[in-house]
């Protein structure tokens, strides 16, 4: 500006805003020519599961998280081809959402908590693209563009089932199914999520200065410290491994579990409200 006005060339006002946002803005101008919106999700991906890239408390990002990003990213590329369409940061409009969320409902049979969180994960990264002078695209970021979750409804087990479950004779089963079962007692004695219990190892047990046994282990949805009295129950389990509490993943876990409730006859009837392709259903 102070070049134009030396040189004796008139300068308006318009002239001067567009002058400051080509030199102000020109590093953001620059990343939005080179930077797509597939180039960044893949970006983003790689970085939370290295740990480069770290949430707004400066902390990792959680397992469940980084899945969560995988699955949103996959189900991104699919769609896509699906659609016979590249789509980038200016492109993600209620058109898109609609559209994408069809495809959740239709092609992938989602339940909406699913959809959701395929819809809200991509609308984080989107904001995340944004604060980083990659777009200026904020119709995707209001909370109106965002999808609603559902509540689930959860099915529990009484005490009488569980001790059910714990006697029941599943010697024709296999050992898998004996693990899915003490680690799924695990969980219901420290009251922690599966990607907490299921990790438990002996460097998590503790003695206090009373001579009690504690397990003390990070949540890794919340990052909190938490201390869990050992249950006579649980303690028998854990000695059982030699407090090595063998790994099994979640679905596994799930697949056995149902096995063993029905050799222990826990058979009761439940109604559960499911929304599954924008429908609900009653099972």
């Amino acid at each position: 500006i102070d070049k134009r006005i030396k040189s004796g060339i008139a300068v308006t006002a318009a002239q001067v805003r567009q002058i400051v946002q080509e030199v102000v803005y020109r590093e953001q101008a620059n990343k939005r020519q080179t930077m797509t919106l597939n180039a960044y999700l893949a970006l983003y991906q790689e970085q939370a599961e290295q740990g480069v890239r770290k949430t707004q408390k400066g902390t990792n990002f959680s397992p469940g998280t980084i899945k969560s990003i995988r699955l949103a990213r996959h189900q991104f590329e699919v769609f896509q081809v699906k659609s016979g369409r590249v789509y980038d940061f200016n492109d993600i409009d209620y058109g898109f959402r609609t559209m994408f969320l069809s495809y959740l409902y239709g092609d992938k049979k989602y339940n909406v908590n699913t959809a959701a969180k395929c819809i809200n994960t991509l609308v984080t990264i989107l904001g995340a693209a944004e604060a980083e002078g990659y777009h200026n695209n904020t119709k995707c970021l209001s909370r109106q563009f965002r999808a609603k979750r559902k509540d689930v409804d959860n099915v529990y087990l009484t005490k009488e089932e569980l001790q059910a479950m714990m006697s029941a004779d599943i010697s024709h089963l296999t050992k898998l199914h004996e693990l899915a079962r003490d680690i799924f007692m695990v969980g219901v004695y420290t009251a922690q999520r599966v990607s907490d219990y299921n990790h438990i190892t002996k460097d998590n047990i503790k003695t206090t200065e009373s001579g009690d046994k504690v397990i003390e282990l990070r949540q890794q949805k919340t990052g909190t410290w938490v201390s869990i009295p050992v249950k006579p129950e649980l303690m028998e389990i854990l000695k059982k491994y030699n407090f090595e509490l063998p790994y099994l993943c979640e679905q596994k876990i799930n697949e056995y579990i149902k096995k063993v409730g029905e050799v222990a006859k826990i058979n009761t009837p439940v109604t559960i409200e499911n929304t599954k392709s924008g429908k609900v259903a009653f099972t």
